[in-house]
């Protein structure tokens, strides 16, 4: 597991340690999914499973990358997906690249039925709050202030995010 889910104020809040930004957008993915449900997934009344491709792209700001914002985007996708189309995106494969001005975030979801997961928590929103991704150097060490979440060294990257719950 490289997703540690902390409290805050009335939310949950996130932190995700990975070797890739795309480390970073699946790791907030799975633990996100992870928050939502009661870990019994019906998994002998699955008889198939759905795939269907997704592109999302931003302008990258003058000051530099912002991931921040795409994984933002990325992770409404997934609740858009959960919450109008009814499914439960289980899996993700996903590329992340500059392209002239933009950044963008490619890719497949893998889902089944929504009805097919025991749902226990609703996400209403993925905040700004505390929401980074940070580049670590080789042999940095990231010590948090949370007791339950480990300290990571680099190099890679760590992200925290806060979803209104």
């Amino acid at each position: 597991m490289s997703y540690w889910p902390f409290g805050t104020e009335a939310d949950i809040g996130q932190r995700v340690y990975g070797s890739s930004i795309e480390q970073i957008f699946r790791d907030h993915h799975a633990g996100m999914m992870s928050i939502l449900i009661d870990k019994n997934i019906k998994s002998n009344e699955i008889n198939e499973t759905f795939s269907s491709e997704f592109s999302l792209s931003m302008p990258i700001i003058e000051s530099g990358e912002n991931y921040d914002l795409l994984l933002v985007m990325f992770l409404e996708e997934v609740l858009f997906k959960l919450e109008v189309d009814d499914q439960w995106i289980y899996d993700v494969k996903l590329r992340i690249k500059e392209v002239d001005e933009f950044i963008t975030c490619e890719g497949i979801f893998y889902y089944i039925p929504k009805e097919l997961a025991s749902i226990e928590v609703e996400i209403k929103a993925i905040t700004s709050h505390m929401l980074n991704i940070t580049k670590v150097k080789d042999k940095q060490e990231i010590i948090p202030e949370i007791s339950d979440i480990p300290s990571f060294t680099g190099p890679g990257y760590y992200s925290d995010v806060v979803f209104d719950i």
